[in-house]
């Protein structure tokens, strides 16, 4: 049972349950910090699988076997016809 006595102003609430709006309270801020936590992580992870992450090694060759330095290399993606053209390096 709750009584709520008035005195110089202010309620004083007395009984089981007085101090159960600061731990509802506290919930509140922890699921909502939590959530945060949660939304920042989610975030963090896509700007993360933005990255350029690929790379191509090897050494390009012509029919006789000969080295071929600063040959133009072209990679596409079959799934969407994305091309990207680059030149080799001297061979280092």
């Amino acid at each position: 049972m709750k009584r709520n006595m008035i005195g110089r102003g202010r309620v004083v609430t007395f009984g089981l349950g007085a101090n159960l709006g600061r731990g509802r309270m506290a919930i509140r801020v922890a699921i909502r910090a939590l959530g945060l936590l949660m939304l920042f992580s989610f975030l963090t992870a896509t700007a993360l699988a933005q990255t350029e992450t690929g790379q191509i090694t090897g050494t390009v060759f012509d029919q006789t076997g000969g080295f071929i330095p600063n040959a133009t290399v072209t990679a596409t993606d079959l799934a969407t016809t994305t091309a990207r053209s680059v030149m080799t390096n001297d061979g280092i």
